[in-house]
């Protein structure tokens, strides 16, 4: 977990260079499901404990997630914010905010459906487009 922590900040990094906030938002995510793994394992190291400064493993976690769904709204990139609502459900399930865990699961299932929908709504009319043709 260590090393992906700090490739990931690395990433991070090279991505406010280059102001791509998609990748940002994809990282900051992928970290907050590193940290969520990280307490759920109880994987604690010296060298862990030095990179997030003594700062529990679900705050971390709940903290890039936010960060995460903030970018992926402005940027709409529905498939990060799919899986940060995820994972978000399970940070607020891990604290025993329960409400709070629903209304992220249901955010993450309203969305992964719309998406689906849209998916097979495409592949539909790409058949029928076909289907035409011949």
């Amino acid at each position: 977990y260590t090393q992906a922590i700090k490739y990931y900040n690395s990433a991070i990094k090279l991505f406010v260079q280059a102001d791509d906030k998609i990748s940002i938002g994809e990282t900051q995510g992928n970290l907050g499901s590193v940290f969520y793994n990280v307490e759920i394992e109880k994987y604690t190291t010296n060298e862990f404990v030095k990179i997030t400064n003594a700062i529990s493993p679900i705050q971390l976690a709940k903290a890039y997630l936010d960060s995460s769904v903030e970018l992926c709204i402005i940027t709409h990139d529905l498939k990060t914010l799919i899986y940060d609502y995820q994972y978000l459900s399970k940070v607020y399930e891990y604290k025993k905010e329960y409400k709070k865990s629903l209304e992220a699961y249901k955010k993450y299932t309203d969305i992964k459906d719309s998406v689906y929908n849209q998916n097979n709504n495409r592949k539909i009319a790409e058949l029928e487009n076909n289907v035409t043709k011949n």
